[in-house]
């Protein structure tokens, strides 16, 4: 098995961004998303879908969200987008993930 550990920080904007990639022969086993904007940009989340804004899983500056294996589920694995409600919101991202022969 095979565990790829992302961490990055990405820009967001006013238009909807893919910021994680849809896994496929793979499992995402930590997802960690956490808005460190400058300002006062609020940052929604869409899984499989484009973000709007209002819309979906919304993060504050300080806010996070995540999921994890450890929690009793498995993260999802769909493609997640995210917007902000004003040019230059920053959000960090961690994730990892189990690529080969995963088993949960």
């Amino acid at each position: 098995m095979v565990e790829n550990i992302r961490d990055t920080v990405e820009t967001i904007g006013t238009s909807a961004s893919v910021i994680c990639l849809e896994q496929h022969n793979a499992q995402r086993s930590v997802l960690i998303l956490t808005n460190t904007s400058p300002a006062a940009q609020i940052i929604n989340l869409s899984f499989g879908g484009e973000a709007q804004v209002g819309k979906g899983v919304q993060l504050s500056v300080g806010g996070y969200y995540t999921e994890a294996i450890d929690a009793g589920f498995k993260p999802t694995n769909k493609q997640i987008t995210a917007i902000s409600s004003a040019a230059g919101g920053t959000l960090t991202i961690h994730e990892r993930i189990l690529q080969d022969s995963y088993r949960y």
